[in-house]
């Protein structure tokens, strides 16, 4: 029989695509919140405040408190029974953060990954990647007091919980009382968070009632300058509040185009402005009895917590000034020759900044925060 005429292995031609694809990555809407401190004190109205300083790596403010107790009627004099004025202080911290990447600049390898353009795309990942821990870091301040940074030295700060938690589906009277002690607090939380959760404490038309309420009555959280909130939504619990009979589907229908420039806008309802958070956090709680919570954060990739019977999807009401962000130095990039006369492009992205919660010590076990409350929505599969 006559041999078929074949190619070599080594003569097949093959055809790659040197078009590296990125993976899908969800959009961080913590990007649009922030705003600049202008003066000594004065913040911005904006639900990140940012304050740029050189020089010092502490930024110190204070907190007018009102004024409290009776006038005087008739005759009586004011003299010598005027009011004392009472302030608050408050300290801001900021610390190193850091990341690089390394790709071949010459040599077999260079050669190798020169189709792929390796070189021309290392740096703006490396951008990607600090301002996308941003968002993260922004989380852990609203939902831990400080931003994961400010726990390493010299910052050293201890994480704490927001003084402001709110469980969906449960009665005001029963939300958790805050304590100075984080294990008295997070033992508070677990009690208040139901062991067997079910519908009603998912992200539904009841569960926004009684948080509007709970901002507005009870911790009196400040609006932003239109008179509004925004609350972020866990892309997990958005299907539950777009439901057309249970939720708020039906309004948002008729709701327009949002009073703010926001991204992910969802709906309007009340005094709420929603939100979609795709990075959002998620919130493992245990047993009533323990003092154990677990926090879990969406970083640089779009790998979400996954949705479990203990899972508690985490929504944020904010208003103005819920974050203090204080920058030492902006994102700037160097490189690093040394290797073998620069055969290696290694450049590293440096900041120094630091997300902390917005909260003043008012004595023992009373916290003021008037910047934002972490909402928990029951993540049932």
């Amino acid at each position: 029989m006559p041999v078929n005429s074949r190619t070599t292995a080594n003569l097949t031609q093959v055809k790659y695509n040197n078009q590296l694809k990125r993976t899908v990555e969800g959009d961080d809407i913590f990007s649009q919140f922030r705003g600049d401190i202008t003066g000594q004190n004065v913040l911005p109205g904006t639900i990140i405040a940012v304050k740029k300083q050189k020089g010092a790596t502490k930024l110190y403010m204070g907190l007018v408190k009102p004024l409290t107790g009776a006038g005087i009627s008739g005759r009586s004099p004011v003299s010598g029974q005027e009011k004392k004025l009472e302030l608050l202080d408050y300290t801001a911290y900021a610390n190193e953060f850091k990341a690089g990447v390394n790709v071949d600049k010459f040599g077999i390898d260079a050669v190798g990954n020169e189709p792929y353009g390796l070189l021309k795309i290392a740096v703006p990942l490396l951008g990607d990647f600090m301002e996308k821990f941003k968002g993260t870091h922004r989380r852990e301040a609203l939902n831990q007091r400080f931003s994961s940074n400010l726990v390493s030295a010299p910052s050293s700060r201890t994480l704490h919980i927001n003084s402001n938690v709110f469980v969906g589906g449960v009665a005001a009277t029963l939300q958790p009382a805050y304590s100075d002690t984080l294990a008295t607090y997070a033992t508070a939380i677990n009690a208040a968070i139901p062991d067997t959760a079910d519908a009603s404490h998912q992200m539904n038309f009841a569960g926004i009632k009684l948080l509007e309420k709970f901002a507005i009555t009870q911790k009196r959280i400040k609006p932003l300058p239109n008179g509004k909130y925004v609350v972020t939504v866990p892309t997990n619990q958005k299907y539950i509040l777009m439901d057309t009979t249970s939720g708020l589907g039906s309004l948002f229908m008729a709701s327009g185009e949002p009073s703010m420039n926001l991204k992910n806008w969802i709906g309007e309802w009340g005094r709420l402005m929603f939100v979609e958070d795709q990075r959002s956090s998620m919130l493992t709680a245990t047993d009533s009895t323990s003092a154990t919570l677990v926090w879990t954060y969406t970083t640089v990739t779009d790998s979400r917590p996954t949705a479990a019977a203990d899972g508690w999807d985490v929504a944020y009401l904010l208003g103005p000034d819920a974050v203090c962000e204080l920058e030492l130095e902006a994102l700037h990039l160097e490189d690093d020759p040394t290797v073998e006369y620069g055969r290696e492009k290694r450049t590293a992205a440096f900041a120094n900044y630091g997300d902390q919660l917005m909260e003043w010590q008012d004595g023992t076990d009373v916290m003021k925060n008037y910047g934002s409350i972490v909402a928990l929505f029951a993540s049932l599969v």
